[in-house]
């Protein structure tokens, strides 16, 4: 059985020959590179492109972040093959390596190249709080509940998170339980996320939110004029951690090799070909290829390109993401403290480093299609980056209160590509009816809250075990439901 992939022009037409001689010899039910019963068409496939955009979170430091490749081109055997060194994929790598399996991390790219490096810095869960908008919406007991498991592995994915850059000393500029706003154009906007709750909305700091509900109050907590835009909002007292998840998943890899993992960056995975008895896999790439008894394909966002069958229920989208210069307290109720905000219906987020500058991103809503199907984070969309560079002077009041002579100015734009799954959840473990292949991608925007628990639980199921932090939705079925909006903002901070 033949997976294909093509991410670069000079594999296309060797990829595309492979997959149509196989589709013409395999069972149409048997092979990854069919469609799923329910899609009515062919989905398009997308792969990345060789190079994505320089971000704040590589450039900011002179290092490279990238470890040197333990060997030129990849080894005849390895019992674990993990391509993909995001978070997640290094993750996994790590874990495996460190239970003594043998295992080979690969990337086309190099170390937290993708989505990985590209984000906005968020590590949630905002504990109680999420709760309390799950209530909020009516939507019932099944809802809470739901909410309530999330809420728990993700609370377990930071508190993992915190152990590991403390026990490794990582310097990833860690900033933990910073608030964050949640702003609305409209008091009915607040209204309708309060839902139910509005008529009890004094007690929601119980559950540790603040309700704004008026013009003032919004503007004695933040730095905004007031005669802009927002005029309401929600504060989710420590909200959230931010932090580069770059350095972090560079550790990782780091951390991995010394327990003897073979790394290669810069090799890129054509195709895996699964014995037929299920025996093992074939991982084919730009430098030859390597036997294996298991493969972890950690793409997110391009896991269809290696496991076609998947594509219409992982796609890619593009956010603009940039950084500013550095500027006075976004946080007027608590200057000394940095605060993170989400606006614009979900499609803008931004938080202020430790050192004044300011991480913002999203912004697709000013791009066509919503960005959605947009799987090329080389280059920008001009009026989106324009858009992205003109919203903290037109957001808030650094001028009115620092005096004339404080300018926002943003330094640096680039783009990266979220993996949206078809219900906001993501897909971790083997692939339906392919038991020598896993997938560990679809983290629709909150892969930092997830990805390193994933990354621990899909090498656990790899080597036959079950994770001891681990979320039963997550698993890949072909009969989970389309019930995500792919066009429609972060519903939640």
């Amino acid at each position: 059985m033949i997976f294909s992939r093509s991410p670069f022009q000079a594999a296309a037409a060797l990829t595309c020959t492979y997959a149509a001689t196989t589709l013409s010899n395999a069972n149409a039910e048997a092979t990854l590179n069919s469609s799923p019963p329910s899609s009515p068409s062919p989905v398009k496939v997308f792969s990345p492109v060789g190079n994505g955009m320089p971000s704040y979170w590589h450039t900011r430091k002179a290092a490279c972040l990238s470890p040197p490749a333990t060997r030129p081109t990849p080894g005849h055997y390895s019992r674990v093959v993990v391509i993909g060194a995001g978070m997640s994929g290094a993750s996994a790598a790590m874990h495996l390596a460190q239970e003594g399996v043998s295992v080979t991390l690969m990337d086309a790219r190099g170390v937290a190249e993708g989505a990985t490096g590209r984000n906005g810095g968020f590590l949630f869960p905002p504990a109680l709080a999420t709760l309390f908008l799950a209530a909020a919406s009516g939507k019932g007991y099944e809802s809470v509940r739901n909410a309530a498991e999330l809420l728990f592995f993700e609370r377990e994915n930071r508190a993992s998170i915190r152990a590991f850059v403390t026990s490794r000393g990582i310097s990833c500029e860690l900033d933990k339980n910073i608030d964050v706003y949640q702003v609305f154009d409209s008091v009915q906007q607040l209204k309708d996320k309060v839902g139910i709750l509005w008529p009890i909305r004094s007690l929601a700091f119980l559950a540790g939110v603040d309700v704004l509900a008026t013009r003032s109050e919004l503007c004695i907590a933040l730095n905004i004029p007031e005669e802009g835009p927002w005029c309401s909002g929600l504060r989710i007292q420590g909200g959230a951690d931010t932090f580069c998840a770059a350095d972090v998943t560079k550790q990782c890899v780091v951390d991995a090799v010394a327990a003897g993992a073979e790394w290669l960056p810069q090799t890129c995975a054509i195709r895996l070909e699964e014995a037929e008895d299920g025996s093992g896999v074939t991982v084919i790439t730009t430098s030859g290829s390597i036997q294996c008894d298991k493969v972890i394909v950690a793409t997110n966002a391009y896991v269809p390109s290696l496991v076609p069958s998947l594509a219409s229920f992982i796609t890619p989208i593009r956010n603009h993401v940039g950084v500013s210069s550095p500027l006075p307290a976004l946080n007027k109720a608590n200057p000394g403290a940095r605060c993170g905000i989400s606006g614009e219906d979900g499609f803008v987020y931004l938080h202020q480093r430790p050192d004044g500058c300011v991480v913002l991103g999203g912004f697709r809503n000013q791009e066509a299609g919503k960005g959605v199907g947009e799987a090329d984070d080389s280059y920008l969309v001009d009026s989106v980056a324009d858009s992205l560079k003109h919203f903290v002077p037109s957001r808030f009041a650094f001028e009115k209160a620092e005096g004339a002579g404080v300018q926002a100015q943003v330094d640096q734009v680039w783009t990266g590509v979220i993996g949206w799954s078809c219900d906001d959840l993501p897909w971790v473990g083997p692939v339906p009816n392919h038991p020598s292949v896993y997938v560990c991608g679809g983290f629709s925007g909150h892969g930092l809250t997830q990805t390193f628990l994933c990354g621990k639980a899909v090498a656990a199921m790899a080597l036959g075990q079950k994770p001891t932090h681990f979320v039963d939705r997550f698993l890949p079925s072909l009969d989970r439901q389309n019930s995500a909006n792919l066009v429609a903002g972060h519903p939640d901070p």
